[in-house]
């Protein structure tokens, strides 16, 4: 209409990968777009990174009834190796699989990959079928196939990569496939990655024949450089560095992969922490919280558990719709998205059940679960979504790339060893009774000493002299003794120590 002014759209904030590497102990990086955190990786000093690590080991154990092998690879434990993980390279290409104990000998040398690093309970899942990355493309040795990543699903643009790479002179038995990245990629920078990616394989093979076993013959670079391989796109306009060395060497690394590149890297010198700066250290610290707030009103609350991952969408504040129903559909397709973007955040793997605020509508649910698939197709790693049923739950499975940053950025507290409770102090003061109870009527050599201590902390041994007064002294008449509370602050809040006089001077503590 005449007369009448058209609103000028918002500029659209450029996409940013930020760096801050000032302290030794920790290196974080986070991909910014449109003002709003999508991708964060953090790696701390103590922290060893093996995922994507190629090492020749050495079969230390063959175990007919797991199907599987155990392998010396230099680490604290030794690497597992299924059946379904063996290359048919080492037994050939035939229909009827042999028997694993004659396919492999114990003390045999063999070339594996870490798929899943080791925990405090089990050893590095390693597989035969190597994968080496690139900017553009992921070299394979052993699976001389072409092939184009899922994401890409323009047909014209995977048909172009396909005749690209069918075209390109490939080592003997290796296959390849296009990254995500090589999206517009241009032949020249495709075929660049493809004869980095050979160089390294042939002298790979060469330090494997060199080199004793256990030993690591292929580490993934750093975070910074793996960062920016995996997440530069042509929509990052820059790449901001808090720290002189690391500012180098991703520079040095753009030279190699994509020097048109080079000229967006900067160095950052302000005052002020970079994250800070850029306002995404707040969404940071979301990241660790069980509770993500959505912006009409609703929340989330992300518990990961050792089976699966909950999480509870609950509307809120949200009252800004007509009725029930409307109100819950908003706030499920609000936490469809935020779900997607938390899971990758926060890289959790495995079993995820999702309980959504029910919807009686057929459709809306159909909506809900659609807004879910499109959300994931961002995410690196691979999902498959089930529909949501009668009781309003949703469950996907979601591959764990790394392991999550909670767990690079916490530990177990020591006072409720993970339970996330800890013993009021009434019900310490009665358990620590029942003890000394228990402790008395048992008896012992050294009950003669008539001399009894607990050692409490502070609020309980309070709690126990006050409250508790007449229980002690019965105790005493009944059983002869005189019963020392001591309070400890050294103590934590479920810890005490309760002995006889004489077994404290012997050095043996009950």
């Amino acid at each position: 209409m005449a007369g009448k002014k058209k609103k000028k759209k918002a500029a659209k904030k450029p996409s940013r990968i930020i760096i801050n590497a000032q302290a030794p102990e920790e290196c974080r990086v986070a991909l910014v777009e449109e003002g709003r955190l999508e991708a964060f990786e953090l790696e701390s000093l103590g922290y060893e990174k093996t995922k994507g690590n190629i090492y020749k080991g050495r079969i230390k154990n063959i175990e007919t009834g797991l199907q599987a092998v155990f392998i010396d690879i230099g680490l604290n434990r030794n690497g597992y190796l299924p059946f379904d993980e063996i290359h048919p390279e080492y037994y050939g290409y035939v229909e009827k699989k042999p028997r694993l104990q004659d396919l492999l000998k114990k003390g045999q040398d063999i070339l594996v990959q870490v798929v899943k690093e080791e925990t405090p309970l089990k050893g590095a899942y390693c597989t035969t079928y190597l994968s080496i990355p690139g900017r553009f493309l992921v070299l394979m040795p052993g699976n001389p196939q072409v092939g184009v990543s899922r994401k890409i699903e323009d047909e014209k643009e995977r048909k172009r990569l396909k005749d690209i790479l069918k075209k390109s002179k490939l080592p003997e038995g290796v296959g390849i496939i296009a990254r995500t990245a090589a999206f517009k990629g241009t032949k020249a920078e495709i075929q660049k990655d493809l004869r980095y990616l050979s160089r390294l394989w042939n002298s790979l093979k060469k330090t494997v024949k060199s080199v004793q076993t256990p030993a690591l013959i292929y580490e993934d670079r750093e975070l910074a450089t793996r960062f920016i391989r995996d997440y530069l796109t042509s929509d990052v306009a820059e790449i901001v560095v808090d720290h002189k060395e690391t500012f180098e060497r991703v520079r040095s690394f753009l030279k190699i992969i994509s020097p048109r590149y080079v000229s967006r890297v900067s160095l950052y010198k302000g005052d002020e922490p970079v994250f800070e700066h850029y306002g995404i250290e707040s969404q940071i610290e979301q990241i660790f919280q069980p509770r993500i707030e959505l912006p009409s009103g609703g929340y989330l609350v992300i518990e990961p558990t050792e089976a699966l991952v909950s999480i509870d969408v609950n509307s809120g504040k949200n009252i800004k719709e007509k009725d029930l129903e409307d109100t819950a559909l908003a706030t499920n397709l609000e936490a469809a998205e935020e779900i997607a973007r938390q899971l990758k955040l926060r890289d959790l793997g495995g079993i995820v059940v999702v309980d959504f605020i029910d919807m009686k509508s057929r459709a809306n649910r159909l909506q809900v679960e659609r807004r879910m698939r499109q959300c994931l197709k961002k995410d690196k790693a691979k999902t498959e979504v089930s529909r949501i049923s009668r009781f309003g739950l949703l469950e996907l499975v979601r591959q764990k790339l790394k392991s999550p940053v909670r767990a690079l950025s916490y530990v177990k507290c020591p006072c409720c060893k993970g339970a996330g409770l800890v013993k009021s102090v009434e019900s310490l003061s009665i358990l620590y009774l029942r003890k000394l109870g228990s402790m008395l009527s048992a008896g012992s050599e050294s009950s003669e000493a008539g001399h009894v201590v607990l050692e409490v902390p502070p609020q309980v041994a309070s709690y126990l002299l006050n409250k508790k007064r007449a229980e002690i002294l019965r105790l005493e008449e009944d059983y002869s003794v005189i019963i020392q509370v001591e309070p400890r602050d050294r103590l934590g809040a479920e810890e005490h120590y309760l002995y006889w006089v004489k077994d404290r001077k012997n050095g043996n503590i009950k």
